[in-house]
């Protein structure tokens, strides 16, 4: 979470595309791989390869009910 605290936007509950790929190159920078890892993903698109994986299987099931939520969001807004 500290890799990510200087990043934010207007509403505290969500960030801007900009912002969320800064912390997804800051998370894959930091991530504590194993020895064996690092010398497998040695390039950072390797290394946000493997966070995205890895993103992926932990809250993949969440991506519809938050695309859901952003129509709705939208719709209510009137955008």
């Amino acid at each position: 979470m500290a890799s990510i605290n200087n990043t934010g936007t207007f509403d505290s509950n969500y960030l801007t595309y900009v912002d969320f790929l800064d912390c997804l190159v800051r998370v894959a920078f930091m991530y504590p791989f194993a020895e064996a890892d690092k010398a497998s993903f040695n390039a950072m698109d390797q290394k946000l390869q493997f966070i995205m994986e890895r993103l992926t299987d932990k809250y993949g099931a969440l991506v519809n009910g938050f695309i859901e939520t952003m129509a709705k969001r939208e719709q209510d807004m009137h955008y």
